[in-house]
């Protein structure tokens, strides 16, 4: 097989496996193991094949060519307790999320560098056991982003110094929601009878970008600058709705009172809620990151990395159903966040780095409008890991703990959305990535 075919299917194949995680809005940051070691924080040292997502200008410190693939498995777990809902909390599935990624760089001349990448950048997997029964049901049973990033980067040494880059993407992604509907319009958690389940599948892709720019005017400094554009991102697919025992006859009821409002309410529902076509269009914000590294003593380097991401891009959540449903909106009015993100390397030995991080994530959500899609609230994340260097080889791990700070919601009964709070927030994240220089 010749050399430079190895890339190409290694990436089709890591592109079969993508699937959602666990993160502040729908925001993903999981690109290496390396990365997720050193809490993100690696715009401004970006010196390995994943700084295709980190900041692409840095690929222009790769001789030759470098290969890498790994992935992130996270392990989410979220509570939500209810105050004066029937059933007391809702849990996670407690299922392990895959986020896959690869990258290969090429030097093309002592100026030019390319570079492919496969990465995800947004992501969500909200998904409560026992659904059926779980008070939070007519807001979200359960909730899926999987989008997969494929970049192809650009970058150009201008000075010795100085390097940019430009990286066009194609996000394609698998959108799923689902929630139940109590035709009564009661929304009575603690009734079944007239509840009808709505899963919606869609997809999608749209086109995004990125800017990078490395400067590295010392050994013991380096600072890097990166823009992601904002994506409008459309789905399209299928809404099934699966009727509970007795809601056929609930809506005859209501259809044979008499009662003008009643017999058009029941007819808007026997209409509305049957399979039907449905598209929405789902917003992936842009952000902004700053990196600055520092070389303290020749064995360690300390980066600092700030983002700021542009999440008030997300208004409103709308589908537009092939039915009498038409066009249905949730108000979202999320706000700009914060991100920041230290990480630490220290090389032991030559054949032995070790690594550390920290992040400060906060949460996009206002009071207003925190529902149980996402689990809404600032979270940090501590982590840990090592580079194992075996000539041209090196392998890296690493492991984080993210805990969610606990947040209390206030009820908006008819969004399905009752007093309670969410508790318990805490995350695992074990990563793996294997580079090769060719």
């Amino acid at each position: 097989m010749p050399r430079a075919a190895l890339p190409i299917l290694t990436l089709l194949l890591f592109l079969t496996t993508a699937t959602s995680g666990h993160c502040a809005g729908y925001a993903l940051y999981e690109w290496s193991a390396r990365g997720n070691a050193l809490g993100g924080a690696f715009a401004a040292k970006a010196d390995d094949p994943s700084a295709i997502a980190f900041n692409p200008a840095g690929i222009t410190q790769l001789e030759g060519s470098h290969f890498q693939a790994g992935a992130a498995f996270i392990a989410p777990n979220t509570n939500v307790t209810a105050e004066t809902a029937a059933g007391t909390k809702g849990e996670g599935e407690g299922d392990i999320w895959t986020i896959p990624s690869a990258y290969y760089t090429n030097q093309l001349n002592d100026n030019v560098w390319i570079g492919l990448g496969m990465y995800s950048r947004v992501g969500l997997g909200s998904d409560y056991s026992d659904q059926e029964t779980w008070f939070g049901r007519y807001n979200c049973a359960s909730a899926s982003i999987k989008a997969t990033s494929l970049v192809t980067a650009f970058a150009w040494k201008v000075t010795d110094e100085l390097s940019l880059a430009f990286a066009p993407e194609i996000i394609v992604m698998d959108f799923g929601y689902s929630k139940y509907t109590d035709v009564t319009m009661a929304n009575n958690p603690a009734t079944t009878a007239n509840d009808v389940r709505q899963e919606i599948s869609c997809q999608g892709w749209t086109p995004g970008y990125t800017f990078g720019l490395h400067w590295k005017p010392e050994d013991w400094f380096s600072a890097g600058l990166v823009y992601r554009g904002k994506s409008e991102l459309t789905v399209r697919g299928d809404a099934d709705f699966d009727r509970g025992p007795n809601v056929n006859a609930t809506l005859a009821a209501m259809i044979g009172s008499g009662v003008p409002a009643q017999v058009a309410a029941g007819t808007f529902f026997d209409a509305g809620l049957r399979d039907t076509d449905v598209q929405g269009t789902e917003p992936i914000p842009g952000s902004a990151t700053m990196g600055l590294m520092f070389r303290p003593m020749d064995d360690l380097t300390v980066e600092l990395d700030v983002t700021r991401t542009f999440w008030s891009a997300y208004k409103k959540l709308v589908f537009n159903y092939d039915n009498v449903l038409n066009s249905q909106g949730f108000d979202k009015n999320w706000v700009d966040t914060w991100r920041w993100q230290l990480g630490v390397e220290y090389s032991a030995t030559d054949w032995l780095d070790l690594r550390a991080g920290y992040v400060y994530d906060q949460s996009p959500i206002p009071d207003d409008y925190v529902d149980y899609a996402v689990p809404g609230n600032d979270r940090q994340i501590v982590s840990l890991g090592a580079g194992l260097v075996f000539d041209d080889l090196t392998v890296d791990l690493s492991y984080g703990y993210l805990w969610v700070m606990d947040r209390d919601v206030e009820a908006r009964p008819t969004e399905g959305v009752f007093d309670s709070s969410f508790t318990g927030g805490k995350t695992h994240i074990v990563g793996l990535s294997i580079n090769y220089k060719f």
